[in-house]
């Protein structure tokens, strides 16, 4: 999959992009909701290239980093299930004050003016712009004019509600692990660099601050230890300081998956 600053894509980088169906968002967990964005854009016939255009930082986060909740996953790993799942090619926006300031309208002029957009799928509450000044209708109205189709597609349920990462985080916090799975489509996972992790009297231990993403409520919590060559059963404790977990001393943990769904 090839990836793409902003800047770039401005200064017209993509020219061996051809005709492009495209998609929109943050995209953070690659929840169930944009699984079917995305496969959307991947099944549109005839065959067009397929883009993503998204943030390298939650915007959450740059706007208000003392509300924000945390990210439910990494950069690294949303591209890593955008390439599975097919993608070509992702656009990444460092999502800044001005860049903010942006109406809906004027970021789609940007988009058509550097790529050859054939077709574009957004769910029926997406917003963008300042203030989210542009929905999913003005944006079919306004590309339509262009001859570009706009696909609008209603929100994957559970529960009878709308799968968001809003209620994925929600889920999270709460510790309902099993929960979060079902929307998500896949456990919920923690990326531990090596780096960060401390050895303990009986273990591992990783402090709150070093953890980029968003953890469950303090408690004890079944999980699977993760690295390249092999996978083990464990536990994990999670408190006001951070997180622990028993291994043994020759173990390299990468990534702990919690248990939700079988």
């Amino acid at each position: 999959m090839k990836i793409i600053g902003w800047d770039d894509f401005l200064q017209g980088i993509v020219s061996d992009i051809g005709d492009s169906a495209a998609t929109i968002g943050v995209f953070d967990g690659v929840h169930m909701g944009h699984q079917k964005l995305i496969e959307e854009i991947i099944g549109k016939k005839p065959p067009l290239q397929t883009v993503i255009f998204t943030f390298r930082e939650n915007p959450g986060l740059v706007l208000n980093e003392n509300r924000f909740q945390g990210r439910i996953m990494s950069l690294e790993s949303r591209l890593a299930i955008f390439e599975d799942l097919g993608v070509e090619s992702t656009v990444l926006i460092d999502f800044s004050s001005d860049f903010s300031k942006l109406s809906g309208i004027e970021f789609l002029k940007k988009i058509i003016k550097n790529i050859c957009l054939r077709y574009l799928a957004v769910g029926k509450n997406f917003t963008c712009g300042y203030r989210a000044d542009t929905d999913s209708g003005s944006i079919r109205s306004a590309l339509s004019r262009q001859g570009i189709e706009v696909a609008i597609l209603d929100p994957v349920t559970f529960e009878n509600y709308p799968v968001s990462s809003t209620r994925i985080r929600e889920s999270i916090l709460q510790g309902d692990l099993i929960k979060a799975a079902s929307m998500l489509g896949r456990n919920f996972s923690l990326e531990i660099p090596v780096d960060v992790q401390r050895k303990s009297k009986n273990g591992m231990t990783v402090s709150r601050k070093e953890i980029r993403q968003i953890l469950p409520k303090p408690g004890v919590y079944p999980v699977v230890l993760e690295n390249r060559e092999k996978s083990i059963q464990s536990t994990i404790e999670i408190d006001e300081n951070g997180l622990s977990w028993q291994q043994d001393e020759m173990y390299r943990t990468d990534r702990i998956v919690f248990a939700g769904k079988s």
